[in-house]
């Protein structure tokens, strides 16, 4: 399937000669590989074709451009003077006084063989980069430096280059320029380079390259939708799973709060604030917002809890049912209501608090109460004196705590 190395120079060197630029040669190797048994055939067959060519009256860059486009018209033998359907197609759509992109015709393999080396990738990894004819080998030092130094910017590590590159061959091929449009986009609400390489790192986790269409299409459907694109963006940094559904999957998660009675605006918010429920099931998602009102908070209120708490909806329905069930036991369900972040604290520590502070400071008025059950460690230490594990106190007899 592709090209040895020992005929890759030969070849590069052969279409310099018949007159072919940097770019199109680039263009030509990747759709060489299909064909490598006719390769020491290139110049003969080439010759051929460009006299037919030149004989049905097409200009040197139609000649050109459609060789690079399918190589194989090369070796075409123009029965009757005719030329094959889908190459005249092509051919003829091509303007007679286009002009190719001209660049130095100097490849410097060696040269990027040591860009790569210095970067930290492995011999035999370098040697298979080689070996498949990547678009990395083709480019000049300077650009591929570039990409690197890109990926720098973007917060990653020459160790996390490296990893990325060896489970995906096209990374390094890729750089700024290619991510261009869809930075544009993400750096206008406030993200920053280094968000957009958080993202870049969840390759080496999910094993799957960021595509630059994928970005476009979560762009489109967020502006679509009126999500915010800062924390959108945020969440899915965490995940880029999320980024590979299909757009079906993001309406129907969309359409999920919906039915639940959310606007339009609340569902919007929701997915901005916690991505992933995009990949939950309808089922699991009504069964976590009937998990207040089983402990008595109204649909409203419920509604409030879910768009207030960031991680209501991320959370297992098990755990939430554990916390639910403590707020209703120690009277706490009017202030998750009222303040539903503290939902983040684990059920646990509210459950020793409140237990705490029922047993030995039941006088405390109800504000008291609820804040000191969900404030910091530091000030709840501070303010009852205790730095204790809370658990050891409540298991000893309360004559020893008075």
């Amino acid at each position: 399937m592709y090209i040895p190395n020992e005929q890759l120079n030969p070849l590069v060197e052969t279409l310099y000669n018949l007159g072919f630029t940097n770019a199109q040669i680039r263009k030509m190797i990747v759709r060489l590989k299909k064909i490598r048994d006719r390769l020491n055939k290139v110049e003969e067959s080439y010759n051929y074709y460009h006299d037919q060519m030149v004989k049905k009256g097409y200009s040197e860059y139609q000649i050109k451009e459609l060789a690079c486009r399918y190589p194989r018209a090369m070796f075409h033998r123009f029965c009757h003077g005719k030329l094959k359907s889908e190459f005249e197609e092509y051919v003829n759509s091509l303007p007679r006084d286009g002009v190719s992109v001209q660049e130095n015709n100097e490849f410097d393999f060696d040269g990027i063989r040591e860009i790569l080396t210095d970067l930290g990738l492995k011999e035999k990894r370098i040697d298979y980069i080689f070996s498949i004819n990547s678009e990395i080998i083709f480019m000049s030092k300077e650009a591929l430096e570039e990409n690197i130094k890109f990926y720098h910017r973007c917060g990653l590590t020459d160790a996390d280059i490296t990893n990325i590159e060896t489970m995906h061959v096209m990374f390094l091929e890729r750089g700024e320029d290619y991510y261009k449009d869809v930075l544009k986009e993400l750096l206008s609400v406030g993200l920053i380079l280094e968000d957009f390489g958080k993202l870049q790192k969840c390759t080496i986790r999910e094993r799957r390259l960021v595509d630059v269409k994928e970005l476009d299409r979560i762009i489109k459907w967020a502006a679509k939708n009126k999500l915010d694109l800062f924390k959108f963006f945020k969440g899915i940094t965490k995940s880029f799973t999320i980024a590979h559904l299909p757009e079906e999957d993001f309406d129907k998660g969309f359409q999920n709060l919906l039915d639940l009675g959310f606007a339009k605006e609340e569902a919007a918010t929701i997915i901005s604030n916690s991505p992933s429920i995009l990949t939950m099931s309808s089922k699991n998602l009504f069964d976590k917002f009937m998990i207040p009102i089983k402990y008595g908070c109204s649909v409203e209120e419920t509604k409030k809890i879910i768009i207030e708490s960031k991680i209501y909806l991320t959370l297992g329905k098990e755990n939430l049912d554990g916390k639910f069930k403590i707020y209703e036991k120690y009277n706490l369900l009017e202030y998750i209501v009222r303040k539903p972040k503290n939902i983040i604290q684990s059920a646990d520590l509210t459950s020793d608090r409140a237990e705490y502070l029922l047993r030995y400071y039941s006088s405390l008025k109800e504000e008291i109460y609820f804040n000191m059950v969900f404030t910091s460690k530091a000030v709840f230490e501070k303010r009852f004196n205790k730095s204790t594990n809370i658990k050891y106190i409540l298991s000893l007899p309360k004559k020893e705590n008075g």
